[in-house]
């Protein structure tokens, strides 16, 4: 991370066989007590897609799944 400044946008592919692409704003360094090893999403909505659920399309049908408590999937 020390590679960016605040302020700093810019494109991240993850998950090579679903094709997730997402855009990443650096809004703001934070002081912590113990460095991390690696960069954290501290707040956001639907902050990230669980791992393997699939492309953006099946990850609609997995949010649509959770938000019906009656869906036996």
């Amino acid at each position: 991370m020390l590679d960016f400044e605040q302020g700093a946008v810019f494109s991240y592919h993850y998950d090579f066989g679903d094709g997730w692409r997402h855009t990443v704003a650096v809004e703001e360094f934070l002081t912590l007590a113990a460095t991390p090893k690696h960069g954290t999403c501290v707040a956001g909505e639907r902050a990230r897609p669980p791992e393997d659920v699939g492309g953006v399309s099946c990850y609609e049908r997995f949010l649509e799944i959770i938000a019906d408590r009656e869906d036996p999937e």
